[in-house]
């Protein structure tokens, strides 16, 4: 080599190692946080001096100040005690019926806690404080014009198929005041910048959600007939518990969602009462004035 082919070889590695000096600086305040960012960090440079190439990681500029906390959210009706206890004893009979033996050792169904069954208005994913606060006031400015309104659980189903759920539900029947309250809730949501569902909406209360290891499995036919035999079963259990599965509803709610490995545990974060129900049958007003 001549001696100016040589400088500029030395140049070219003095311009090198500039670069990967500015580099590191660049870098190291990024991964710096986050203890497996250091692996990264030698990984590179160990590449970088045998190729005598400079680092081609890019990273993300830090923002100044961490974003703001969010939760979990949804909004939903809250059961009373007897439908709670009344859809315990369908699980119940589910369950004794053999509807884990139809499942097969691929499927394995993982019940609702009493405690979590609730039927869902708007599944509301993560939200700040802020857009909580909005939301509280969506449904407050909402219930004040919803009547409250009655719910008959009609019969136990699964989805997509009931042959082949991957949730098993209590169904309910039609009610124009349920569909009143969900409409004019989603139209408040989405002026606050929640896009509103594309799918038709299908309140029903989730017994179960089935976790299929392989490919879901067509179950017999047996299976539906132990669809109507446990709600049947529950209905007539325990003559002295009063319960018809019917339901008042006078309020709904905004809950935080936490996912545990035990279950989900649910928060309710605000309540919003609804105008007195009005009974179709007498016109007498019923439900807190």
């Amino acid at each position: 080599l001549s001696g100016s082919e040589i400088r500029m070889d030395r140049c070219e590695s003095r311009t090198r190692r500039a670069q990967h000096t500015r580099y590191v600086d660049r870098c190291w305040g990024e991964f710096i946080r986050d203890p497996g960012g250091l692996g990264i960090l030698l990984s590179l440079w160990h590449r970088s001096r045998n190729t005598g190439r400079p680092w081609t990681l890019h990273l993300p500029v830090m923002s100044e100040s961490p974003p703001e906390p969010t939760f979990r959210a949804f909004i939903a009706v809250e059961l009373p005690p007897a439908a709670r206890a009344f859809l315990v004893r369908v699980q119940e009979y589910l369950v004794k019926g053999g509807l884990e033996k139809e499942l097969g050792r691929e499927g394995r169904p993982v019940w609702s806690r009493p405690e979590t069954l609730h039927l869902t208005l708007r599944f509301l994913g993560d939200i700040t404080e802020k857009q909580a606060k909005q939301v509280a006031a969506a449904m407050d400015a909402t219930g004040a014009a919803q009547a409250g309104f009655a719910l008959r659980v009609a019969g136990i189903g699964g989805a997509p198929k009931p042959r082949a759920p991957r949730v098993l539900w209590a169904e309910l029947q039609e009610s124009a005041g349920l569909m009143a309250l969900e409409a004019a809730l989603s139209d408040r949501l989405e002026a606050l910048g929640f896009a509103r569902e594309t799918r038709p909406w299908h309140p029903h209360l989730t017994l179960a959600r089935v976790k299929w290891r392989k490919n879901p499995r067509t179950m017999s036919q047996y299976v539906t007939q132990l669809y109507e035999d446990a709600f049947n079963e529950a209905m007539r259990e325990e003559k002295g518990v009063d319960f018809v599965p019917v339901f008042e509803v006078y309020t709904y709610s905004l809950f935080g969602s936490r996912l545990t490995p035990e279950g989900p545990i649910h928060t309710k974060r605000h309540e919003t009462p609804l105008r007195a129900l009005q009974r179709e049958e007498d016109g007498s007003p019923g439900g807190p004035s």
